[in-house]
């Protein structure tokens, strides 16, 4: 049985986590953990092709990715191992992710890995998972392996989107940037370096400045929803709380002078995401150039749909 799917990566731009409740205990149940914040979902991702096969022993799961073996393709397992868990018969599985967008830089691609692959099961095995009870397995794969709080509900949405309530959910509680329907402007995003996102949410002390400057972000996002005000908003949080490195404040700064909208920082990732108009991207991608090699900018379009199967 084969089938195979797509899911759009999910570039976070801002975001306050919860991780722990009132009394600073940290939460177990993870489906209360997640994130509020915003992001930016594009057309380029992740492309799964799956097969799967009834197994007399236990069940295996085999990962690749970009055609390479890949042990420790610790999120999409899970996934697949929550899956299985409700299935009685025991299989097989081999999974081939081809990702289209850097990993370890902001970009979503373990949520997306993870989504992907447990639509395409879904629709292998004719499980007939909702697309929440799909959402909701690919969060919590994300949480027990703390590559993502908050990408999955960004995904599942599509356009510029911000997540309301954290944990699952928050999967569908969700406010979209309004877009004029004639916009037809780019995602232009360039890597630097990828940062390990649980090196980051494991500290207690830098969080709770994070969250002080991403409940800000969102209030003022949601009083003026627009694309111009998203980023800026996005930036200055980015500077306040003291995630954004120097060169890649120097880099946004360029974007915009080079005719971007606006320009912040990947989260959580030495990357950054500009909006573009069609006419100036050759100009803003020129620029960034100065600064990291051609092939670490992508350009996209941004992604509507969500997941998708093939």
């Amino acid at each position: 049985m084969k089938a195979k799917a797509f899911s759009p990566a999910g570039i976070s731009s801002f975001f306050s986590a919860q991780l722990w409740d009132l009394n600073g205990e940290l939460l177990k149940d993870p489906n209360l953990i997640g994130s509020r914040g915003g992001g930016i979902v594009i057309k380029k991702g992740v492309i799964t092709e799956l097969e799967v096969l009834p197994s007399q022993k236990n069940s295996t799961i085999n990962v690749f990715i970009n055609d390479k073996l890949t042990p420790n393709a610790y999120t999409t397992k899970t996934a697949i191992e929550l899956v299985l868990k409700e299935v009685k018969q025991a299989y097989d599985v081999i999974i081939r992710h081809q990702i289209e967008v850097p990993m370890s830089a902001g970009y979503g691609t373990s949520g997306a890995g993870a989504l992907s692959s447990v639509m395409a099961l879904n629709d292998a095995l004719e499980l007939e998972l909702s697309k929440y009870e799909v959402g909701k397995i690919a969060h919590i794969a994300e949480v027990k392996c703390q590559t993502g709080l908050g990408s999955v509900s960004g995904i599942l949405n599509g356009g510029i989107v911000l997540i309301l309530i954290p944990g699952v959910e928050g999967l569908f509680n969700i406010e979209r940037i309004p877009m004029d329907p004639n916009f037809s402007g780019k995602v232009v995003t360039a890597l630097v370096s990828p940062i390990k996102t649980r090196g980051v949410i494991k500290s207690y002390e830098k969080l709770r400045k994070i969250n002080e400057y991403g409940e800000i972000s969102l209030k003022l996002i949601r009083e003026n929803p627009t694309i111009e005000n998203f980023f800026k908003s996005c930036k200055d949080f980015a500077i306040n709380s003291g995630l954004m490195s120097v060169l890649i404040k120097k880099m946004t700064d360029v974007a915009v002078e080079n005719g971007a909208l606006g320009a912040t920082q990947n989260m959580i990732g030495d990357a950054l995401h500009a909006i573009v108009e069609p006419d100036l991207v050759t100009d803003v991608v020129k620029a960034l150039g100065n600064y990291v090699n051609k092939e670490a900018i992508i350009v996209s379009d941004i992604d509507l749909n969500g997941p998708i199967l093939l």
